[in-house]
């Protein structure tokens, strides 16, 4: 068996690495040999040879690394489910477009949704008409006037809404 070339693996981790960055998985065998201009099973036996040297990590069927492994990818999902008018207040049915993955170490765990801002009414808020407004839902709290850290695109029960502005 030949050996393998260190080069060529570290330029495969750079490529696993760079693709899962841009599209938040990882790649397929077909599409590293694609990219690195190698045979399919080429690319299997040099994915074999780096996990050996656990330059690469296959959990579950996954394919990881431990720079991947550090960026911590665990993700929750939150519904898009329409628009909020930024102003008068108005009533609209909920209706989910997509989902979009938020990563947990960021927003942290819990039940979200999003919302796009509809208006300008915002901008002072750094919120432009568009934007996606990313919203956890929690237990209602006690209504505290002059309080202004938080907002609140809508009310209803004993739950409320707590806008993040990212």
């Amino acid at each position: 068996m030949r050996s393998k070339s260190m080069e060529l693996m570290l330029r495969i981790r750079e490529y696993i690495e760079s693709y899962f960055e841009r599209y938040s998985s990882t790649p397929t065998v077909r599409e590293i040999a694609g990219a690195m201009k190698i045979a399919v099973s080429s690319a299997h036996r040099y994915l074999v040879a780096m996990a050996e040297k656990d330059m690469v990590f296959y959990e579950n069927g996954t394919l990881s690394t431990p720079k991947i492994k550090r960026m911590n990818p665990a993700v929750s999902p939150a519904a898009i489910v329409g628009s909020i008018p930024c102003g008068s207040p108005e009533e609209k049915e909920a209706q989910v477009e997509e989902y979009l993955p938020l990563s947990v170490s960021f927003f942290g765990k819990g039940d979200f949704y999003a919302l796009r801002a509809s208006g300008s009414s915002m901008v002072d808020a750094q919120i432009d008409d568009g934007d996606l407004v990313i919203i956890r839902q929690e237990q209602a709290t006690a209504y505290r006037p002059g309080r202004r850290d938080r907002r609140c695109p809508h009310r209803r029960g004993q739950e409320h809404a707590e806008a993040a502005l990212i």
